[in-house]
Parts: structure tokens; C-alpha cells; sequence
């Protein structure tokens, strides 16, 4: 029974190929577009956050609010505003992902020792050369933690972007699950994601062994 699921997903696969690429490429575009935006406003919201305690207070509040709402629902609310398809899943991608960033950039600048931060004044650094010299590299695998969340996060954020017009990997499962008999379909849509998942954590925790040498 088993050996014969498995020739039956490796044939939709074989039948199905091309469109299934097309799936993943545009699932992980969404996820990358999503994750990269988050990188851009998050990192610096997390810097804001350790410089000034009641801003970072309100930050931390608001990223947690837009966390608790499920995933589902928050789209569904943001297709009000932005419509139906890919914009609206990346938004959701990108709201998802801001407080892993942020708490974690946040953190890891907190970690940062005092000391090491007096050495570089001592030094005659400025303000933002001890940012950057100092903090931001000690932070740095605290950081790379929160980028990996928050893609292991979107990328299943993104496959419920199919219930919205979003494509992707989701499509498969839908489809899957609107087929009387769709256990092959559900499957072969979710092979791909579990993989895009298992490469996203992979390459991240390469990219900071890289970054940290």
C-alpha cells in the first residue's frame, strides 16, 4: 500500500512537473519578498527598540497583537484592503515576521556587554561606529535566529495564501482536498513545502556560520 502511494505521488510528480516548479518558485518568492521586507523594517525597528525603552515597549506590543491572530484571519482581513493574490499574502508574511526580527535583534543587543561597548569609547568611537564595529556583530547570531523563525514561519503562512489567490504549494492541497480521492495531490503538495522548509533552515544556519568568521 505504501509502495504503491509512493509510485503514485512520484508519477504526479512526473505527469505534473513543470507546474509544481512553477508552484514552488512562486512560493518562495513570496516567502523571500515577505521575509526580505521584514529584514529591512525590523532591523531597525529592533536597534529603535534597545535605544529607546518605551518605543521599544510599543513595538514589541503591537508585533505581539499581530502574532496572536491566526494566520487565516489576518489574511482574510488584509484581502479587505489589498484584494485578492500575492501582495496580500506577502503583507501577512511580512507583518508575521516582524517580531521574531525585532525580538531577536532587540535581545541580542541587550546581550551585549556593557564593557565591550566602553572599550570601544575608550577607543573613540562613535555612537553608530559602536553599533555597527560592536553590537550588531556580538547580536548577530541572536539576529540570524530571527530571520530562521520567521522564515520557517512564512513559509507556511504562504502556503495558506492559496485560499486567497495567492498560488503557490497551497494550490496542491486544496485541490487535493477538494478531489474525492485527492491523498496523492495533498502529498505531493506537501513534500515540497516540508523541503523548502528543511533548505530555508539549512541555508540560514550556513549563512551565519559564513557571516560569523
Amino acid at each position: 500500500m505504501t509502495t504503491g502511494l509512493i509510485g503514485q505521488v512520484f508519477h504526479y510528480y512526473v505527469v505534473n512537473g513543470m507546474s509544481i516548479l512553477e508552484a514552488m518558485g512562486r512560493q518562495l518568492l513570496m516567502t523571500f519578498d515577505g521575509v526580505m521586507l521584514a529584514v529591512i523594517i525590523g532591523l531597525p525597528l529592533g536597534i529603535l527598540a534597545q535605544r529607546f525603552k518605551k518605543i521599544g515597549a510599543g513595538i514589541i506590543t503591537i508585533t505581539n497583537l499581530l502574532q496572536i491572530m491566526p494566520g487565516l484571519a489576518l489574511m482574510s482581513l488584509l484581502m479587505i484592503v489589498f484584494g485578492l493574490g500575492s501582495r496580500t499574502v506577502i503583507i501577512t508574511i511580512f507583518l508575521y515576521s516582524l517580531l521574531p526580527i525585532i525580538g531577536n535583534t532587540l535581545s541580542g543587543l541587550l546581550a551585549v556587554p556593557k564593557s565591550l561597548e566602553d572599550v570601544g569609547k575608550g577607543l573613540g568611537m562613535t555612537r553608530w561606529q559602536i553599533l555597527l564595529k560592536i553590537n550588531l556583530p556580538m547580536a548577530l547570531p541572536a539576529i540570524m535566529t530571527g530571520i530562521r523563525n520567521a522564515l520557517i514561519v512564512s513559509i507556511s503562512i504562504a502556503t495558506l495564501g492559496a485560499f486567497i489567490g495567492g498560488g503557490g504549494l497551497g494550490d496542491l492541497i486544496i485541490r487535493g482536498l477538494n478531489a474525492s480521492d485527492g491523498g496523492v495531490i495533498i502529498i505531493a503538495g506537501v513534500l515540497p513545502t516540508i523541503i523548502i522548509a528543511v533548505l530555508g533552515d539549512f541555508l540560514i544556519q550556513k549563512l551565519t556560520q559564513y557571516l560569523q568568521v
